[in-house]
C-alpha cells in the first residue's frame, strides 16, 4: 500500500478478543476529505475498525496512521477526530448552547470565542431558535445535528460516523443523509462512516468498504460494489440478487436444469463440471409478452407465480415453464406492468442478457 495520498492509512489491523479474532488483517487507505462507508451485518468487524481508529480499542496487530502521524497507540484525546454515536450521546442536562461549547471549554479557549464558535455551529447544521433547548425538548432528527455539530466543534481533520441514524424513522433518515453528505463536501472533512444500511452506504459514500467476518470483501464505487460484486455475499448483501444453481457445461456457457445460458463474459476461470452459482439482479431480467425470437441468446417460457407492488416497482415472482421448480424475481416499473399487461398465471418470455450475468462458484 502506498500512503502518498492518503489522509488515514490502515495496514495488518487485527483485532482479538480473547479467541475471537473480530478483525483479521483489515488495511485501507482513505484520501483527504473522502467519505469511506464501512458496511456490513452486525458482527463483522465494522465498528470494531472504527473503535481502533478513535483509539477506544488498542489492536492486536497492525498500525494506524492518521496525516503522517502513527496514532496505533495514542489515548483518544491525543488523536485529531470528531464522532458521532448511534446514541447521540448528548448530555441531557445541558443546552444545546452548552453540548456545543462543551469540548471547546475543555481547551481553555475564551468564552467569546466559544460562543463565536457555537453560533457559526449551530448555523451550520440549522439550529437556530434552538440553542436554549435541551436534548429532551429536541426532535431525534434535532438531536443528530446536535451531535453531528458538537464532533465538528473543534475543526477535527476526521470525522467517525457510528450508525448516526440507525434511530430514526425512514423519511428523517433520507433527509439527513443529504444534510450530513452535503456539510461533509462544504467543509470536506475526512470521513468513515459506519452502517449495516445499504441504501445508506449507496448514496453516501465515495467508496463502500463491505465486511464480512472480520476481513475486507470487496472495495469499491456505490457503482463498482453493486455493477460487479466479486464474491457471492456481497453480491446478495448489496441490493437483490437471483441465485440459481448451475453446472459449468463449457464454451463459457452454465447449465441450469435443462437450459444453457451463454455467460461468457463471467466465466472465463470456470472449468467443464465446476459447480457455479449463476446470478442476476431483478431489474436486468428482460420480459416479453410475446414469444421470443429463437435467435436471442438467453431467452426462454415462464410463468408469472404472482406480482407484488412496492410503490415505484412491480416485483414479478417467476418459473422456467419447463422447470417449475426454479423460481426467480424480476423488477419492472408501474408502466411495463401497465404495457405488457403482466398478471398471475400469465405466459411470458424472458431474458438473461449475458452482460448482466454473474457466475460465482458454489
Amino acid at each position: 500500500m502506498s500512503s502518498s495520498d492518503s489522509y488515514l492509512l490502515i495496514q495488518n489491523l487485527t483485532k482479538r478478543f480473547g479467541e475471537f479474532e473480530a478483525l483479521s488483517q483489515v488495511s485501507l487507505e482513505v484520501d483527504q476529505s473522502e467519505l469511506i462507508c464501512l458496511l456490513g451485518p452486525s458482527g463483522c468487524g465494522k465498528t470494531t475498525v472504527l473503535r481502533c481508529i478513535a483509539g477506544l480499542e488498542t489492536p492486536t496487530v497492525g498500525t494506524i496512521v492518521q496525516n503522517g502521524v502513527d496514532i496505533t497507540s495514542l489515548p483518544p484525546e491525543d488523536r485529531d477526530f470528531g464522532i458521532v454515536f448511534q446514541s447521540y450521546a448528548l448530555f441531557p442536562n445541558l443546552t444545546v448552547n452548552e453540548n456545543l461549547g462543551f469540548g471547546l471549554a475543555n481547551r481553555k479557549l475564551p468564552k467569546q470565542k466559544i460562543q463565536e464558535r457555537v453560533q457559526q455551529l449551530i448555523a451550520t447544521v440549522g439550529l437556530e431558535g434552538h440553542s436554549d433547548k435541551y436534548p429532551g425538548q429536541l426532535s431525534g432528527g434535532q438531536q443528530q445535528r446536535v451531535a453531528l455539530a458538537r464532533a465538528l466543534a473543534t475543526s477535527p481533520g476526521l470525522l467517525l460516523l457510528d450508525e448516526p441514524l440507525s434511530a430514526l424513522d425512514a423519511k428523517v433518515r433520507q433527509r439527513l443523509r443529504r444534510e450530513i453528505l452535503d456539510l461533509q463536501r462544504k467543509i470536506g472533512i475526512t470521513t468513515v462512516l459506519v452502517t449495516h444500511d445499504q441504501e445508506e452506504a449507496l448514496t453516501m459514500g465515495d467508496r463502500i468498504v463491505v465486511m464480512d467476518h472480520g476481513v475486507i470483501a470487496q472495495t469499491g464505487t456505490p457503482q463498482e460494489i453493486y455493477s460487479n460484486p466479486t464474491t457471492p455475499f456481497v453480491a446478495n448483501f448489496i441490493g437483490k440478487m437471483n441465485f440459481l444453481d448451475g453446472i459449468a457445461s463449457g464454451n463459457g456457457e452454465v447449465a441450469v436444469n435443462q437450459f444453457s445460458f451463454d455467460c461468457a463474459q463471467a466465466t472465463e476461470t470456470l472449468s467443464l463440471g465446476d459447480r457455479v452459482l449463476l446470478c442476476i439482479r431483478p431489474e436486468d431480467i428482460v420480459i416479453y409478452n410475446s414469444d421470443f425470437d429463437n435467435n436471442e441468446i438467453n431467452c426462454n417460457n415462464a410463468i408469472v407465480i404472482d406480482t407484488e407492488f412496492l410503490g415505484s416497482v412491480f416485483r414479478v415472482r417467476l418459473a422456467f415453464e419447463e422447470s417449475s421448480s426454479t423460481e426467480f424475481i424480476a423488477e419492472l416499473p408501474p408502466s411495463d406492468m401497465r404495457s405488457l399487461e403482466i398478471e398471475s398465471g400469465a405466459n411470458v418470455s424472458i431474458k438473461f442478457p449475458p452482460e448482466r450475468l454473474h457466475v460465482y462458484l458454489a
